[in-house]
């Protein structure tokens, strides 16, 4: 049923209701009830692994969502092209470029269901308003035993009076049989309850211990909270997740911060002893941090400050003084005055200080001025406030005052403008991760333009992409908030410009070690694979000594044929290993694996090779098993990759 698939995944992105009765909120809350979520948890069939569950409020508030974008589609020039091209092309697929509930043959008032069996078994409920339109949107067909059957391999009929599709079919026999309140139960791992609410149970990752994960939304206009929780990490995951200790700050003095507890995910990435300034090492520096990294940027303000917690400021204070023999601080003109390195960036029409004070190590303005308030948000309270592994948070507006060099508006390309677009109605981000036990938790909230009132979203609307880059955006914004100095914008406009620098540049750092420490961990969860094939080879090639006072003779070239890589990272052919030495050595590989295996043997001596590229960047590793005989009997080596190649 891939036009349903479409339809989903449509309203899903397009956001929250853009209510006109309700009062401006920027502080999703739990619902007040769950007994419809409850029900339609309850239809699970027998052996759910997981699923996930809408309320009507939630389809309400992706269809208002999804109106309201379109409506942003159709007004402003720079997108009204991509608009006549998705009418067309929804059009083509559906039938209807209009993507509310009563077009879809869908229901108001009504939620609905998705559960998972196996991997390819499914079941969904339906919030069905009118089956035939429904059909006939998503190219199914009615049948005349009162089943209605879609390409995609869905068979839907009334159940319990309620519309659910399932494949195979036999699952609709088991719809209700499941625990559901086992279901809701698992909820609670994710601290709450939602709108949009998903579990998984056991989810087999081949790393170990199953993982289960649950995760709730809390909607309201123009925002949303997500909550959830991980269960079942390995240890060397959880490990690097440690909390930042009581770095509780005040929320009404910052637009944006970020805290990070650097060290534990700096352990495990391997540091260069790359000189810095003479006496002074990159591994000096990072070994010297002693709890987390802070990044706060108060409201109205672009000037960041950064405190980094040292054991010994010595190494970071030698780095100081000679900042302008390092290349790039000296092409910035870098200069010290009193233990202070001074450095001009043009680029941001910043100037920052580096110097050192108590046992802290500080980027930003020595002596700045103080900070303006703003009425804090629940969110932003609550990722403050919090004790966190990491926290980052951002609030304001693009449209802030501030000073951005001039940029020809001509010389932008389209999609440039389409960004400019976008962050312009993006008004809050924040997210904290921390660990409990064995279990990861974490909040995750976001709040656009659409929490303001009808009047303010008009205006801000009004305002072209160009108006940032000329320098004319930040009047009429002006003018926006003093109209509505109740409204969120209000408070937006005075958190500025510089507190989504926040977040962006906390993602950025955080990938930067991140990424390459989970890839590791990626390729050590999949290295047990080669080990395993191996040493149930040298098994049985120690078998084969034993009956025939030989090896088999013979070379197999890789197997399967075809890299790894050219099936989505995984080999999965159960019909290569028909190879008479592999028949011989009762091998073969029936599962999805990660590496190719080799062999060559003159019978005295084997070689058997395991080699793969795990994260198909074109170079692979290869693990090799070798074997000889003597008097003793069958002796073997393996011979691993050197760390860090691939």
């Amino acid at each position: 049923m891939r036009s349903l698939v479409l339809v989903v995944a449509a309203l899903l992105v397009a956001g929250c209701k853009k209510d006109k009765a309700a009062p401006p909120s920027p502080s999703p809350k739990q619902p007040l009830s769950t007994a419809e979520q409850d029900t339609l948890w309850k239809l699970a069939p027998a052996g759910t692994l997981g699923g996930f569950v809408i309320s009507s409020k939630g389809l309400a508030s992706v269809e208002g969502g999804w109106l309201a974008i379109r409506k942003l589609f159709q007004s402003a020039p720079e997108l009204m092209p991509i608009a006549a091209k998705l009418d067309a092309e929804l059009t083509k697929e559906l039938g209807t470029p209009n993507l509310t509930l009563a077009e879809l043959g869908l229901a108001p008032g009504k939620g609905g269901a998705f559960f998972v069996v196996s991997e390819d078994d499914v079941v969904v409920i339906v919030p069905i308003g009118d089956r035939a339109k429904f059909v006939k949107v998503a190219k199914g067909t009615q049948n005349q035993d009162g089943t209605d059957t879609f390409k995609d391999g869905l068979t839907c009929k009334m159940v319990q009076s309620f519309y659910a599709c399932a494949k195979p079919v036999a699952l609709l026999d088991q719809i209700g049989k499941s625990d559901g309140k086992a279901l809701t139960d698992r909820l609670a791992m994710a601290g709450g309850r939602g709108d949009l609410e998903g579990v998984a149970d056991k989810i087999d990752t081949k790393l170990g211990t199953p993982i289960q994960f649950a995760v709730v939304g809390q909607l309201e206009r123009g925002g949303a909270v997500f909550r959830g929780a991980v269960k079942g990490l390995p240890p060397m995951v959880t490990s690097k997740l440690v909390a930042s200790g009581n770095q509780k700050l005040d929320p009404t003095k910052l637009a944006g911060f970020a805290v990070m507890n650097v060290a534990p995910l700096l352990a495990g990435v391997p540091i260069p002893p790359e000189t810095v300034v003479p006496g002074v090492t990159l591994t000096d520096l990072t070994s010297n941090i002693n709890g987390a990294v802070t990044i706060t940027i108060p409201p109205g303000a672009l000037m960041f400050d950064v405190r980094v917690p040292m054991k010994d400021t010595a190494p970071a204070q030698k780095v100081i003084d000679q900042c302008p023999t390092i290349p790039p601080l000296a092409m910035l003109g870098a200069k010290v005055d009193k233990g202070v390195c001074h450095v001009a960036v043009p680029q941001m029409m910043l100037e920052l200080d580096a110097w050192t004070e108590g046992k802290e190590l500080r980027v930003g303005k020595k002596g700045g001025t103080q900070a303006a308030s703003v009425t804090p948000t629940a969110a932003a309270t609550e990722l403050a406030q919090g004790e966190w592994a990491f926290s980052l948070y951002g609030r304001g507006t693009l449209l802030g005052e501030g000073q951005f060099p001039p940029i020809p508006i001509g010389a932008m390309p389209e999609e440039a403008k389409y960004a400019l677009r976008a962050m312009m109605f993006l008004n809050e981000v924040g997210l904290g991760v921390r660990v409990d036990g064995d279990t990861v938790r974490f909040v995750a909230a976001a709040r656009t333009a659409w929490s303001n009132p009808d009047d303010v979203v008009a205006k801000l609307v009004a305002i072209e992409p160009a108006a940032i880059m000329q320098g004319q955006a930040a009047a009429s914004a002006k003018q926006i908030a003093s109209a509505s100095p109740s409204s969120p914008f209000a408070q937006d406009f005075k958190a500025g410009l510089g507190g989504l620098m926040i977040p962006a540049a906390a993602v950025g750092m955080l990938a930067a070690v991140a990424i390459p420490a989970f890839m590791d961990y990626q390729k050590k969860a999949k290295r047990p694979e080669a080990l395993l094939h191996l040493n149930r080879l040298a098994k049985n090639l120690k078998v084969a000594h034993i009956s025939d006072d030989a090896f088999p003779k013979g070379k197999v070239a890789l197997t399967p044929a075809k890299p790894c890589c050219e099936n989505q990272g995984k080999c999965n052919d159960p019909a290569a290993w028909q190879h008479p030495i592999w028949q011989a050595l009762d091998f073969s590989i029936d599962e999805p694996h990660f590496y190719r295996y080799s062999y060559e043997s003159d019978g005295k001596t084997f070689t058997v090779k395991a080699v793969g590229d795990l994260d198909c960047d074109g170079t692979a590793v290869e693990y090799v098993m070798q074997g000889t005989t003597d008097a003793q009997g069958v002796t073997t080596k393996l011979v691993e990759p050197a760390p860090n190649t691939d």
